[in-house]
């Protein structure tokens, strides 16, 4: 009896183990880290500048936009399809996504407050 309930207490320890696991094998992305940092804040400045073109009809606007993401790739050296797999890969693990964003902010942020300095001084 005393082995039963030994096994029982083992089985139900490994049932609740198991049952607690989380897959934390994320994919890997192409694009490192601190390189997708700087091709995210890109992207975003050239899709908020093509949101300003109002005066366009929308494909227009979305042409102007692919000629923005090519130059950007061609920039950073980066292909299409390697940007979407990153993309995808960062996206399955939400944690990580959640920091590249906030170094995003940081660096639009920080891009905006330089200009601003920049512009303060000229007035003066």
């Amino acid at each position: 009896m005393l082995n039963f309930i030994n096994y029982l207490k083992i089985t139900l320890l490994l049932a609740l183990l198991t049952s607690c696991y989380r897959n934390l094998n994320y994919p890997s992305a192409e694009i490192p880290k601190e390189k997708m940092i700087s091709v995210l804040a890109d992207i975003h400045l050239a899709e908020a500048k093509v949101a300003g073109f109002t005066a366009m009809s929308q494909p227009d606007r979305d042409s102007i936009t692919a000629v923005y993401y090519e130059t950007i790739f061609r920039i950073y050296d980066v292909k299409a399809e390697a940007f979407d797999q990153s993309m995808n890969a960062y996206m399955q693990n939400p944690e990580e996504l959640s920091k590249i964003y906030e170094k995003v902010l940081e660096k639009l942020q920080k891009d905006e407050l330089g200009k601003s300095i920049k512009v303060e001084s000229i007035k003066k």
